[in-house]
């Protein structure tokens, strides 16, 4: 679900990525690797830009097919459905903290993208959301 088609772009000076669901994503490299590398970097920027700006991330699309796609490591798909799931339920962080049951600066640190947070904290705090992480494993 959490798993966002790509553009590639052929430059004389390597390759470069962006996603059309995530205008802000760049990703760059000499090779297809290195690009990849950047573009997870990079979307992890552009999703606290839209945490930072109190939007919701939007969703990716269906990949044509054959198009490249960018797949989000679990914690980073979880803090996505964490942060809609927050977003779309108009509670405030102050609220929600006391309905966890935890300080605020845990739930501030529950939707920083450029910060480790513990998998569990995620899924408690998406149970008070009414929902809950299914995790699917596929060989590649």
């Amino acid at each position: 679900m959490y798993n966002y088609p790509i553009e590639i772009h052929d430059d004389p000076d390597g390759l470069w990525l962006s996603a059309p669901d995530i205008e802000r994503l760049y990703g760059v490299g000499d090779t297809m690797a290195q690009a990849m590398s950047s573009a997870l970097d990079g979307i992890e920027t552009a999703f606290s830009l839209y945490v930072e700006e109190g939007a919701r991330i939007p969703l990716p699309s269906e990949p044509a097919e054959g198009q490249a796609i960018l797949y989000l490591p679990a914690l980073v798909a979880a803090k996505v459905a964490f942060w809609n799931a927050f977003f779309d339920s108009g509670m405030s962080k102050v609220e929600f903290s006391q309905r966890m049951g935890v300080k605020r600066v845990q739930v501030n640190r529950m939707i920083d993208f450029l910060r480790h947070s513990k998998i569990e904290h995620l899924e408690r705090g998406l149970a008070v959301l009414g929902q809950r992480i299914e995790l699917s494993i596929r060989a590649v």
